[in-house]
C-alpha cells in the first residue's frame, strides 16, 4: 500500500510532531476527553503537532464535533491485510486493533510521532521537547 496521501504529510513546516489516535463511533466521547486534555495541558505541543485520527463508524457530526476541539485529520481506516487474518484472529480482534502500527508510516515526515490510545486520560503536560 502506498501512503502519498497528504494526511501523511506536515500541515505546515513548525509541524514535527504528530499525535496519532484511533477510534470508532462508540468511543467518540472518549477520544473527545482526550483531546480535551490535550488542549488544556499541551497547547505546546500542539502549536507542533498535527493531530491524525484514525476512525470507523464516526458519523460526520462527531467528526465536526471533535474538530471543534482541536483541529484533526480524520482518516477512515481499513486495515490492508484483513483478508489474509485467519478467521480465529478475527473473532477475537477487530480492524482497529491494527491501527497503531500506522505510527511508523510517519516516521518519514514528522521527526516525534505521539501515539495515544482514546480511552487515555491528560491530566498534565506530556510533551516530549
Amino acid at each position: 500500500m502506498t501512503y502519498m496521501n497528504s494526511h501523511f504529510y506536515p500541515s505546515s513546516p513548525q509541524k514535527n510532531t504528530t499525535v496519532v489516535l484511533g477510534a470508532t463511533g462508540n468511543l467518540t466521547f472518549a477520544l473527545g476527553v482526550v483531546l480535551k486534555g490535550l488542549k488544556r495541558h499541551n497547547a505546546k505541543l500542539l502549536e507542533q503537532a498535527d493531530v491524525i485520527v484514525y476512525y470507523q463508524q464516526m458519523n460526520e457530526s462527531r467528526r465536526q464535533a471533535l474538530n471543534q476541539i482541536i483541529p484533526c485529520r480524520f482518516v477512515e481506516y481499513h486495515f490492508p491485510h484483513m483478508a489474509e487474518m485467519r478467521p480465529h484472529i478475527l473473532r477475537d480482534y477487530g480492524e482497529m486493533t491494527f491501527v497503531r502500527y500506522e505510527c511508523f508510516h510517519f516516521l518519514k515526515q514528522y521527526q516525534y510521532v505521539l501515539w495515544l490510545d482514546s480511552d487515555f486520560l491528560v491530566q498534565c503536560d506530556i510533551s516530549v521537547m
